[in-house]
C-alpha cells in the first residue's frame, strides 16, 4: 500500500455520539479519495461505548484504532494518537468535529501542488 497523503488523527474520550459523528462526515467528504488518507483514533481510557462507535465505522473506512488502559491525559493523548499515523501530513481533529463533503477535494490538490 501506498503511504497516504493525510493522516486524520482523533483523540476521543468519553464521545461515542460525537465520534460517530466526525467518522461519518470524514467518509462522505472520502467518497472519492481512498488510499489517499487514513483515520487514527486514540481513545483515551472511555468507560462508554467509543470502541462501538469505531467498529460501526469500520464497515465504510479504515481505521487504525488504539485503546489506552488508562486516562493520559489531553497533551499524552495527541502525541498518542499522532504516533499512529502513517501519512506525510498530519491533521489532528477534534471528536467534534465535522469535514465539509469537498473537503478533500479542495485540501489534496493543494497538499500536492
Amino acid at each position: 500500500m501506498l503511504r497516504p497523503k493525510i493522516s486524520i488523527c482523533i483523540a476521543t474520550y468519553n464521545r461515542a455520539n460525537s465520534l460517530t459523528n466526525c467518522l461519518n462526515s470524514i467518509a462522505i467528504a472520502a467518497k472519492d479519495h481512498v488510499g489517499r488518507f487514513e483515520v487514527c483514533v486514540s481513545d483515551n481510557g472511555s468507560d462508554e461505548k467509543t470502541f462501538d462507535a469505531v467498529r460501526r465505522a469500520t464497515e465504510f473506512l479504515e481505521i487504525n484504532y488504539h485503546r489506552n488502559n488508562s486516562n493520559l491525559g489531553i497533551p499524552r493523548n495527541f502525541l498518542q494518537v499522532v504516533s499512529l499515523a502513517k501519512g506525510e501530513f498530519i491533521w489532528l481533529i477534534g471528536d467534534d468535529d465535522l469535514l465539509l463533503p469537498d473537503t478533500f477535494d479542495r485540501l489534496l490538490p493543494l497538499l500536492e501542488g
